[in-house]
């Protein structure tokens, strides 16, 4: 495009000269009419100062869903990059939790605008990822001419080491809600040498565990209550009247969207009536609990940990449903680590890809080395495949008293904290809206209601199996053994006390025997469970037999025999 002397666009004339949509009920392309919210945004985003330049550095769109975040967005992006002729070789980054994110919701609208406006489709180059806008620009001073590119790019929140060094002119951060560490916005923080470098922000409320210091959203909102901040324009949408003026969604429509969420109303009030949802009444987990269990520094390991031994867990869908696949580890501690996550969503219309989940599998399963563990009622034919393959797939039959011993640990997990998940928002969002439920036979059960998922946290319980052995009788299974939340003894190479007696057969003091050989007291193990049990003593003032303290610890190598496992089945 050829502009021989570049004028400045506004929002508003953007929104109204250059932005089409289809009409309602027909393809035929008409302009864009803003809401009330929007067209306030729209002029907070064109208002300038005495010296020229914008009035707020940063804007925040915190409105519920289906009110035109992202359209609102991409109409914001457009006019920065068409109508923003003061800086050069401009470029607007979009952000959010993963990269389809990115890509998928406001770089489209960006995109089918772009597509709809016949001279901007033929100044414009769309890539996967980003659109870049050519303009020959004349310097109305020397008569000289020069070509410039400005560019707009789609970036993953997961990413924060990529982005730095960005020379962003607008950051654009789609649903903040679901980015739970400051480390992507401190990597693209607004750069020294433009002139006036803006931040985007649209979101609705973000889950209950995120409601607390150093939560960006959780932050932003509290900026926004104080109204402290005079370079901080803040469109807030909440409430039961929060769609007051948005056109578009009925009173039909969102007593649809209350009925399909009625059985967790927390969820309905987050997304529809954009409020933080407050309480714990019903949830299977406390805010408090998963909280603690939340690390934002946690990432995804690109390679297996020497001595680490992962896990992998699967739980199925096929439609309007979520398939969940996640990769564990017990630390030396006891505690779990969840290290990868995959979620994939389906509905009615579109089912879940499982062939691009069992690939995904196969690429999990040989990075870190593990075992994969399924449900037998949706993954028999996955784990054939998987085990003709060379490798180690089990199925497992999901009744009701495997389920009662998946509650028991995972919420003793919590309770001990002894369980750290990644910030990942499908994880957090279906552990968040877990309920408990109480079966037959004084048993008890985690679910979720409708418009909910607990296939994440199911994963994560088939993921452990690796570190839980069963007990079959009378027609129920139970644990009798977990390393989950037992402190790992330091290995040692042999044996001394034995060693020197050559007697093999002797059971070591820590396990059959009270009995304290020649030797005992040098171990490592022996010294490391004594210790134990001094600490124990301190706290309780009750003394144990060490044979006690051992049996609630991890063995080591040397004490992981047929006498040692007898007595940790008697002891724990």
């Amino acid at each position: 495009m050829k502009r021989e002397t570049p004028q400045p666009l506004t929002a508003s004339q953007v929104f109204r000269d250059v932005l089409r949509i289809p009409a309602p009920g027909s393809r035929q392309l008409v302009p864009l009419v803003p809401h009330p919210a929007q067209r306030a945004a729209i002029e907070a985003f064109d208002r300038r100062g005495a010296d020229g330049l914008p009035v707020y550095t940063e804007l925040a769109l915190l409105w519920p869903k289906r009110s035109g975040k992202s359209v609102t967005d991409a109409g914001l992006i457009i006019t920065e990059l068409i109508g923003n002729v003061t800086e050069p070789d401009r470029e607007i980054v979009i952000v959010a939790s993963s990269l389809a994110q990115a890509t998928d919701i406001v770089f489209q609208d960006v995109k089918r605008f772009v597509q709809r406006c016949p001279w901007l489709a033929k100044a414009c180059r769309i890539l996967r990822t980003e659109i870049v806008f050519r303009e020959v620009v004349s310097d109305g001073r020397t008569g000289g001419q020069h070509t410039e590119e400005h560019v707009v790019r789609s970036v993953p929140a997961g990413e924060p080491g990529a982005q730095h060094g960005r020379d962003h002119t607008l950051l654009v951060v789609d649903e903040l809600h679901a980015l739970l560490s400051y480390d992507v916005l401190e990597a693209l923080a607004r750069p020294a040498n433009r002139k006036a470098p803006r931040i985007v922000y649209s979101s609705y409320a973000g889950l209950k565990s995120s409601a607390h210091v150093g939560s960006p959203l959780w932050d932003l909102w509290q900026r926004a209550l104080r109204g402290d901040d005079s370079q901080l324009f803040v469109s807030l949408l909440t409430g039961p009247r929060c769609y007051q003026g948005v056109p578009w969604v009925t009173a039909k429509y969102l007593e649809g969207q209350r009925r399909q969420f009625e059985a967790v109303p927390q969820k309905y009030a987050r997304l529809f009536l954009n409020t933080w949802a407050a309480g714990d009444a019903g949830t299977f987990l406390t805010t408090s609990e998963l909280q603690d269990a939340t690390d934002a520094s946690v990432i995804e390991p690109t390679r297996a940990e020497p001595g680490v031994t992962y896990s992998l867990g699967a739980d199925l869908a096929l439609s309007h449903d979520t398939a969940g696949v996640v990769v564990s580890h017990v630390d030396p501690r006891g505690k779990l680590t969840i290290d990868a996550v995959r979620c994939y969503h389906g509905t009615k219309a579109k089912n879940i890809d499982l062939v691009a989940v069992e690939h995904e599998i196969r690429v999990l399963a040989r990075r870190f080395r593990c075992p994969i563990h399924l449900d037998q009622w949706q993954g028999v034919l996955m784990a054939q495949r998987l085990n003709r393959e060379g490798f180690t797939a089990l199925v497992h039959t999901i009744e009701s008293s495997r389920l009662d011993s998946y509650a028991s640990v995972l919420k003793s997990l919590f309770t001990a904290r002894m369980i750290t998940l990644p910030a990942h928002p499908d994880l957090l969002e279906q552990f968040e809206n877990l309920e408990g439920q109480e079966m037959r036979h004084d048993r008890v059960r985690f679910t979720s209601g409708p418009g909910a998922f607990d296939d994440l946290p199911m994963a994560v319980c088939l993921s452990t199996e690796a570190h839980l052995k069963w007990r079959a009788k009378d027609g129920r299974v139970s644990i009798v053994q977990t390393e989950l939340g037992r402190v790992q003894m330091p290995e040692i190479d042999s044996c001394r006390a034995r060693e020197v007696l050559g007697a093999w057969s002797v059971p070591c003091p820590l396990s059959g025997s009270a009995r304290v050989l020649p030797g005992c007291q040098r171990c490592a193990a022996y010294q490391f469970v004594a210790s134990m049990r001094d600490v124990h003593l301190a706290k309780t003032g009750q003394w144990l037999d060490l044979r006690i303290v051992a049996g609630r610890l991890r063995p080591n190598a040397i004490l992981r025999d047929t006498v040692f496992d007898q007595a940790c089945e008697t002891l724990w």
